[in-house]
């Protein structure tokens, strides 16, 4: 991959993210002129923070979840590709 290619990629996330913001972000943490973070405490913040850190590491074990699964049934394709290979031999 290229710096270029990455910088794409970078953007594209970026974009996605404005859109939350402009979607549903909007419909849940808007108040006029004003966005909903704007008006709590700072501890309400740090406790939404560790919120959000505590949703990141759930997606992360369960994106771990899918690659351990993922690299399984490569694994699994991968021996019967050479199982077939060696048996044409």
């Amino acid at each position: 991959m290229t710096s270029e290619e990455l910088a794409e990629h970078v953007e594209a996330f970026i974009v996605a993210a404005v859109t939350r913001v402009r979607g549903p972000g909007d419909d849940q943490y808007s108040n006029g002129d004003r966005q909903a973070f704007e008006g709590r405490t700072l501890d309400e913040q740090f406790d939404e923070l560790r919120d959000e850190l505590y949703d990141v590491a759930n997606y992360a074990v369960m994106l771990n979840i899918k690659v351990e699964r993922l690299q399984q049934e490569i694994a699994a394709v991968v021996r019967a590709a050479g199982e077939v290979t060696n048996a044409s031999e």
